[in-house]
């Protein structure tokens, strides 16, 4: 037990006899090397990723602008862009020909990539908006009891 004091007493002696410049100094070189830990463990982080290989980019058609749903797609609404193969959904369209004259099944956001899900392979699946030949228009009249009769 008295060997386990002595140390003990060592420290706190010499803990007493350190000045308060003496901790700030301290603090300060401690804080100094810590900074530089974290900015080389940071920096090599870089070097890592620049050593990976790329990866496969595909072409994909995507959205130019939001798409409302039951939109027949134009060609002015899609672009082409590039992206990893391995972000690449099930069904994408990597030609905008495919994809266009077909009715959106859903809301698409600007950017979203376009697949088969997203639109209507047939235009009649879309309901009614798809009975409505093309030369044609469809009006909504508003109908009451009055004017119902």
């Amino acid at each position: 037990m008295a060997n386990q004091l002595k140390p003990m007493e060592r420290i706190r002696e010499f803990l007493d006899k350190i000045t308060y410049r003496q901790w700030v100094v301290a603090a300060g070189v401690v804080s100094i090397l810590l900074g530089l830990m974290v900015y080389l463990a940071m920096s090599g982080d870089d070097e890592r990723a620049a050593e990976k290989p790329q990866t496969n980019l595909v072409q994909v058609v995507a959205a130019k602008q939001d798409i409302p749903e039951r939109t027949v797609v134009r060609e002015d609404m899609l672009k082409v862009v590039e992206v990893p193969s391995e972000l690449v959904p099930e069904g994408a369209f990597h030609d905008v020909a495919d994809a266009i004259d077909h009715p959106t099944s859903t809301a698409i956001q600007q950017g979203d990539i376009m697949t088969s899900r997203k639109v209507y392979v047939d235009i009649r699946m879309a309901g009614f908006t798809g009975i409505i030949p093309p030369d044609c228009r469809a009006v909504t009249i508003p109908i009451n009891d009055v004017t119902g009769v």
